[in-house]
């Protein structure tokens, strides 16, 4: 699965010869990898996406918009993450993202917010996608020795809801 998220630069990185506010991160997620090799290649990705940050966005635009929507001008990432400890306040308009996972770290535990487009998603939606990211992320805490493939985040409800009810 190829994915791609916008995610701000880190604040004190911005200055006045910075061309862009934001990274593009782009990965392939492969099942058969584990939690933590997924970890260490998106490090990887984003350490990257530092190295290249002043890359001009018009041709990186052009690259991406081969496989990934265009949209005003603007390459689109659906999905944005921000860690609020080094990022401030993200206007979502300037992100140009549909979805944005911002995170917030809280002694010893992890706060999350999912910040939206109200045009683009609804709330039962977005509970439903919070709900599931925090199934995934107990389930592979757990082991992140274990194939991403392997981890199932469905309640048992919703799996018989996906194989014996019609869809609306």
């Amino acid at each position: 699965e190829d994915i791609t998220l916008v995610s701000p630069l880190y604040e004190p990185d911005i200055s006045a010869d910075t061309l862009n506010d934001f990274l593009y991160i782009r990965d392939k997620i492969d099942g058969s990898k584990t939690f933590k090799d997924l970890l260490i290649q998106v490090k990887q990705s984003v350490l990257e996406a530092y190295e290249n940050q002043d890359y001009p966005i018009g041709k990186l635009i052009e690259y991406l918009s081969e496989t990934s929507p265009i949209k005003d001008g603007y390459f689109i990432s659906d999905t944005g993450c921000s860690l609020n400890t080094i990022h401030n306040n993200i206007d979502m308009s300037r992100l140009k993202s549909g979805i944005l996972f911002s995170f917030t770290r809280e002694g010893d535990r992890l706060k999350g917010d999912i910040l939206y487009d109200p045009s683009g998603y609804d709330r039962y939606y977005i509970g439903q996608i919070a709900n599931h990211l925090v199934a995934l992320l107990e389930l592979v805490v757990a082991d992140v020795d274990k194939p991403l493939s392997s981890f199932t985040f469905l309640t048992q409800q919703e799996k018989r809801k996906l194989i014996f009810e019609p869809n609306n």
